[in-house]
């Protein structure tokens, strides 16, 4: 009876030490393939990231600069320095070594092959060559996605010294755009209130929600667009589909914003849209 019950523990034992030895395997292969015991998918924290960053747009920030009447800027890191173009009038370079070289805006040198633009100017602080490349650039430190990557050549006059840096930019939004506006002309031709009474479309633009909104003339209508340095292009427009009297204005109205890219001007309470084919014309409302 001795014999027998030392043998039933011994067996009891290897159970126990091979089934530890499978819930080890276990827990092995789970950590190695990103998955846990139960199948559900968990995170390989060793792993880099490679998706592009997707940190909300600081509107508020942005509206100062536009405000300021900055329309790009730039920055980068190690040592820190700032760029901004002024709207039409001025570059301005700053840096932590007290560097606040401005020189007046000029048209750029545009390289059509690698998307760039190269301002080049001059002034009694010293010179700036700023070139601007439209591709993905990621900020070194703060990880923040821009639609541009910047290196600048500047020379300090005053201390007759040149240094050459690189970082990254964006242009600031167009916020003009963004208030409610009801169509005034197409191409020249004003459009009669009294015919068209409660039927004249109107736009309107939200920045956070990256979308036109508004009444086609009867229809409700939105529309994805984006906007750099007031080029704006406005995706396929989408709209309910009520019946109605007057149509015709709406539909031309439509086809007229759909996918198009318009250069947009705010001057004066008044929006123009333009390109090589079209021009509308709106006034602002409430």
């Amino acid at each position: 009876m001795f014999e027998y019950g030392q043998l039933m523990k011994s067996i009891l034992i290897s159970l126990i030490t091979i089934s530890l030895l499978a819930l080890a395997v276990q827990c092995s292969n789970a950590r190695n393939t990103g998955t846990n015991p139960s199948n559900e998918t968990v995170e390989d924290i060793g792993q880099p990231a490679t998706e592009e960053p997707t940190d909300p747009v600081n509107y508020g920030w942005l509206y100062e600069k536009f405000e300021r009447g900055v329309t790009f800027y730039g920055s980068g890191n190690e040592p820190f320095w700032a760029l901004e173009f002024n709207r039409g009038n001025y570059i301005q370079f700053t840096n932590l070594d007290g560097w606040n070289i401005t020189v007046p805006m000029t048209a750029p040198a545009i390289d059509t092959t690698f998307h760039s633009y190269t301002y080049a100017a001059e002034s009694e602080t010293g010179t700036l060559k700023v070139v601007l490349e439209s591709n993905y650039c990621q900020d070194n430190m703060s990880g923040k996605a821009y639609a541009y990557s910047i290196e600048v050549t500047v020379r300090n006059k005053a201390s007759d010294q040149e240094i050459t840096v690189q970082g990254c930019g964006a242009y600031v939004p167009y916020f003009a755009l963004n208030d409610i506006w009801m169509l005034y002309s197409i191409n020249g031709e004003v459009l009669d209130k009294k015919t068209l009474a409660g039927h004249i479309p109107r736009l309107e633009f939200n920045f956070e929600l990256g979308k036109i909104l508004g009444n086609a003339g009867c229809n409700e209508y939105s529309a994805g667009f984006s906007e750099e340095n007031a080029l704006l292009s406005i995706g396929d427009v989408l709209s309910t589909k009520k019946a109605c009297s007057q149509l015709v204005l709406e539909q031309k109205y439509v086809r007229l914003i759909s996918g198009q890219t318009y250069t947009a001007i705010v001057t004066d309470g008044t929006l123009t849209l333009k390109n090589a084919q079209n021009t509308l014309v709106f006034k602002h409302t409430d």
